[in-house]
């Protein structure tokens, strides 16, 4: 979740995290604010849910969400805006869906060259072992 000049809608998505029906998750913040607002509203929520905090100097919605993707433990990434909220049960409801549907997408940093990072996608059918489609995608920071 990249954060700029946003602190009071912040917290109201902090709140709704808080109060997921599903639990194991990451947040992972990318500030771009030239402050330590932001730092100081999410450090109140770090016995509560895992926060990765990453600040950064450049500003962008895209460059920011994929520095967050580098760091991210999960096998699920979703792009929540840092002005809005969930319903308790958003990533129950997330999760449920991945895990009943066939087909899902792998993504898989390879390599990081100078300022491009080389990212490949792989659609996977599940029950199909011998069908993989991979796309390499180049990013430049």
């Amino acid at each position: 979740m990249p954060t700029i000049n946003v602190t009071d809608e912040l917290e109201l998505f902090l709140e709704s995290l808080k109060e997921q029906t599903y639990k194991d998750f990451e947040l992972i913040a990318v500030d771009q604010n030239k402050d330590d607002k932001a730092y100081k509203i999410l450090e109140k929520y770090e016995n509560d849910f895992e926060i990765k905090y990453m600040k950064s100097d450049r500003k962008g919605l895209s460059l920011n969400r994929n520095r967050g993707l580098l760091v991210m433990d999960g096998s699920i990434a979703g792009f929540p805006d840092d002005d809005c909220e969930y319903q308790p049960d958003t990533l129950e409801k997330v999760v449920a869906f991945f895990e009943r549907k066939k087909i899902c997408l792998l993504v898989n940093v390879a390599r990081i060259t100078g300022s491009k990072i080389w990212i490949w996608f792989a659609l996977i059918i599940k029950g199909w072992s011998s069908f993989k489609f991979s796309i390499p995608l180049i990013l430049t920071l």
